[in-house]
């Protein structure tokens, strides 16, 4: 056995152990494969990174490199550990590691080696209970490729560290780095798809390798929309960034390379072009959470969008075996396995995220004999999708299948209609999309889904654009004790966010409010809120009957439709409960007649409604891109004919533009009509010989405005344009 011998700090030498026989090379070796720094990229960057662990006295620190380990015997085997250096850059404001000084001269720190063997419980660069490595060539030409391959501008790169730690072996090395060569993406992403290590031990080990801190994206709560863009879109892109948090001084970056200090920089000069002054706090991050949550603030790129389609193209089958084997089980198995693959899942996440960021209320998804057709329905208007174009048709079979899956149907089921539901967070939000599929007659089938932000319950009545009067006199209704409230109009004019909001104003804990909706579209605090399920025979009519046994204050019924359900919800109006429901009218007065004809009498009707409020939404002017415009003669007598004042117009049009589309109308807002049943209004209907008009008369008389003048008032005062509100009122 020999003595391993190093310098203490007096100038003599101490033996520490006695060690077995080593192959003479060993501190060869060790030099050449763990000194080897990538200096030219370390100039480049003005970045050093982990400095190896010196042998030499902490006297001699500044030696140069051919000196490091003088006193050591070459028989001995060198444990190496790190000791980290950092500074603030107070002049750049954010931290960084190391120096382009210290990369070349590389500064390393001394330790008793018996000590740190003991705390190690081993030799070498492993953890206890790992072997040590001798640093053969084909090591030290595995290392060196590591280091050349690693995005990260560090000397010692992801897969180094990982090796250093003993997470991963040298075999698994090789695998990282043929991998990393094939995928060019960053090492720690490669070794976390790898599955080789777990997400939390890579982003530790490769933060305490490069002196940063890290952040896992996955796990993170959510980020608020307002810090993500603070960094533009291209910046965020470019670097593969994203900010977190901050504070009055710190925004803390994500970044898939946090040693980058021109990112850094670029970001910093960002902030200033906008009169922000931070710190920036680089955490490190996986490139592929950090793309998700850009793909989630943003929308999905162009790129990414060609990308999964050309994925899809590359692996599409052709049209002819698709029709052959339509209707067999190998076709339905070949659709459910592809429906799992990458590019599938990628492209369907595209699709449901591209209409969040957009806003639409509905997605479309219908095949036909060449393409499959992709429409979002935006403001009311149906628009094919410029970002996602035409679907491979070969393919749609394969994106129906993951929908279903989603949606939790049967993948097997073709030939007839099914249901579903998807619940979806993108953006910080929560979303939830109905999923209707029906077969076709000739090819495939066609998806339709309904998209509800969950968080729009939180509008206030404010908020959905009441005229100053209308708003009065309906929050007065809600507050009554009893009666029924009515909100009328075709499908998508609005009702349900009305309710839904109604019922936020009126919801407190002395309050009991029960729902029955078909579906129950939002979740709503506070509220029992019950689903009709008809295959079972439940309907409004049988809940509202158990209802009523439940001491309701409130009741929300989805829609009266016919004798029965219209029948208990006056009676439950009637005996001191506040009830709201929907009817498919096209105005105020005509919801009257609708129930007169289901079967209610004049009594019950005149003496349970409290309130009938028609509603339309239009489409209002882009705030970027609108202009004011003279008015024509046309609608100056359209204006005067709806009472509105002329003298103070202020009209506008928008031009187009990104933000709306090129169309210049972006957002929606609300036109009333209010029908409050006064007492002059009871007589007329307790007479029995009513109709709408006469209702409508009487009414006006009493102030009422209809829809179009209503429409008319927000024409006049810019909010929407004068085409948009002939058109939503001319059923009327």
């Amino acid at each position: 056995m020999k003595k391993l011998f190093r310098p203490s700090k007096d100038g003599k030498t101490a033996s520490v152990d006695e060690q077995p026989p080593k192959s003479p090379s060993i501190k060869e070796d060790a030099v050449q494969a763990l000194e080897s720094p990538r200096t030219r990229g370390s100039e480049q960057r003005g970045v050093g990174d982990f400095p190896h662990q010196d042998i030499s006295s902490s006297e001699d620190k500044e030696d140069p490199p051919d000196r490091l380990y003088e006193g050591l015997s070459s028989e001995s085997t060198i444990g190496l550990e790190p000791r980290r250096t950092r500074r603030l850059d107070d002049d750049r404001g954010f931290e960084r590691v190391g120096t382009p000084s210290e990369t070349i001269a590389e500064q390393v720190s001394v330790d008793t080696l018996p000590a740190r063997e003991e705390e190690r419980g081993g030799i070498g660069p492993f953890p206890a209970g790992s072997e040590a490595i001798s640093l053969d060539q084909k090591l030290k030409e595995l290392l060196q490729r590591a280091r050349n391959l690693d995005k990260v501008a560090s000397k010692t790169s992801c897969a180094e560290i990982m090796l250093r730690k003993g997470l991963i072996s040298q075999n698994q090395l090789e695998e990282v780095i043929e991998k990393q060569g094939e995928t060019k993406v960053y090492f720690h992403q490669v070794i976390a798809d790898m599955k080789l290590v777990p997400k939390r031990k890579i982003l530790e080990a490769a933060a305490e390798g490069w002196d940063v801190k890290y952040i896992d994206l996955e796990e993170a709560e959510d980020i608020d929309p307002e810090i993500i863009k603070m960094i533009p879109k291209s910046k965020a892109q470019r670097n593969l960034s994203i900010p977190v948090y901050k504070n009055e001084t710190k925004l803390s970056v994500a970044m898939a390379n946090p040693l980058d200090i021109f990112a850094a920089d670029d970001i910093k000069i960002s902030l200033h072009s906008t009169g922000l002054d931070f710190v920036i706090e680089p955490l490190l991050a996986f490139p592929k959470e950090i793309q998700k949550k850009l793909d989630e603030a943003y929308g999905v790129t162009d790129a990414i969008v060609q990308e999964m389609l050309e994925g899809i193209q590359d692996d599409e089958i052709s049209l002819e075996s698709l029709s052959e084997e339509s209707d067999d089980e190998l076709d339905i198995a070949r659709s459910e396995a592809a429906a799992r693959e990458r590019p599938i899942i990628s492209l369907v996440n595209a699709i449901l995220l591209e209409a969040v960021r957009q806003g639409a209320t509905d997605i479309h998804i219908e095949p036909f004999e060449k393409k499959s057709l992709l429409r979002y329905r935006i403001d009311s208007r149906l628009r094919e999708v410029s970002t996602i174009p035409s679907l491979p048709r070969a393919r749609h079979d394969a994106v129906v299948s993951r929908l279903k899956i989603m949606a939790s149907c049967d993948i097997a089921e073709r030939r007839l209609p099914q249901d579903g539901r998807i619940k979806l967070r993108a953006a910080g939000k929560e979303y939830d999309l109905r999923v209707s599929i029906v077969p076709t007659s000739d090819f495939g089938e066609a998806v339709v889904m309904r998209v509800t932000d969950k968080s729009s319950t939180d509008l206030s009545l404010e908020q959905l654009g009441f005229a100053p009067r209308n708003l009065e006199m309906f929050q007065s209704a809600i507050e009554q004790p009893y009666g029924l409230i009515l909100v009328t109009g075709p499908t998508g004019s609005g009702k349900t966010t009305t309710l839904y909001s109604a019922l936020n104003t009126i919801n407190t804990p002395e309050v009991k409010i029960l729902t029955a909706e078909n579906p129950v579209e939002r979740n709503l605090n506070g509220a029992v809120q019950v689903q009709t399920k008809f295959e079972i025979d439940l309907d409004f009519a049988k809940i509202l009957k158990h209802f009523l046994r439940h001491d309701p204050d409130v009741v929300m019924v989805g829609e009266i439709r016919d004798e029965e359900t219209a029948k208990i919800s006056i009676e439950a109006a009637l005996t001191g409960h506040l009830v709201f429901s929907t009817l498919h009218t096209n105005d105020a007065a005509s919801s009257m007649i609708r129930l007169y004809e289901m079967g209610i009498n004049e009594f019950l009707l005149a003496s349970s409604v409290q309130l009938a409020m028609a509603q339309r939404l239009v489409r209002k002017v882009c705030d970027k891109c609108k202009r004011p415009v003279a008015p024509t003669g046309k609608m100056l007598r359209e204006l005067e004919a709806c009472n509105v004042d002329t003298g103070n117009l202020q009209l506008y049009r928008g031009v187009g533009c990104n933000a709306c589309g090129g169309i210049g109308l972006k957002g929606m807002t609300a036109i009333h009509e209010l029908l409050y049943i006064d007492e002059d209004i009871e007589q007329l209907i307790l007479k029995g010989d009513f109709s709408a008009p006469q209702i409508r008369k009487l009414a006006r008389e009493k102030g009422m405005r209809t829809l179009r003048e209503d429409g008319m008032e927000k024409v006049a005062k810019g909010i929407t344009t004068y085409e948009e509100v002939i058109l939503k009122t001319m059923d009327v």
